[in-house]
C-alpha cells in the first residue's frame, strides 16, 4: 500500500529536518543510498540464483553424509559456498571513503557527552 500525498510530504519534511540537524547522518545515509543504487549492487536475480545454488549444495552435502560418499559431501560444500558467495557479492568495486576524513568540528557538544552530563546530574542527586 502506497503513501498518500500528505504522508509523502510529511515524510520528506521530517527527512529534511533530520538532515538539517545532523550533517554526519546525512552524509552516511546518502553514501548508503548510492551504494545500494550502484550498478553492481545485488539484483534480486543474483540473490535468488545464489540461494538456489546454496540449497542444492546443502542437499548434496546431506546426500554425501547419508551415503557416506565423501566426494558428494565435498562437492556439496563447494557448491553451497559458491552459491552463498554469488548471493552476497556486490559485483562492483569496493567503495571506500572518497576523501580523507576531516577532523570533527567541536562547534556543537557531542551527543554522547550531553547524555553523559545528564546521567551525571541524575546520579549526583
Amino acid at each position: 500500500m502506497g503513501l498518500s500525498e500528505s504522508e509523502k510530504r510529511v515524510l520528506e519534511e521530517l527527512e529534511r529536518g533530520l538532515y538539517a540537524e545532523d550533517a554526519a547522518f546525512e552524509r552516511k545515509s546518502k553514501a548508503q543510498i548510492e551504494r545500494i543504487e550502484a550498478p553492481g549492487a545485488n539484483s534480486p536475480a543474483k540473490v535468488i540464483a545464489g540461494s538456489l545454488m546454496a540449497v542444492v549444495g546443502i542437499s548434496l552435502l546431506v546426500f554425501g553424509a547419508v551415503t557416506q560418499f565423501v566426494a558428494f559431501g565435498v562437492a556439496g560444500f563447494l557448491v553451497m559456498l559458491v552459491g552463498i558467495l554469488i548471493a552476497s557479492a556486490t559485483g562492483g568495486k569496493a567503495i571506500g571513503p572518497a576523501k580523507s576524513q576531516k577532523p570533527k568540528r567541536e562547534d556543537k557538544p557531542n551527543r554522547g557527552s550531553m547524555f553523559e552530563e545528564r546521567w551525571n546530574k541524575r546520579t549526583d542527586q
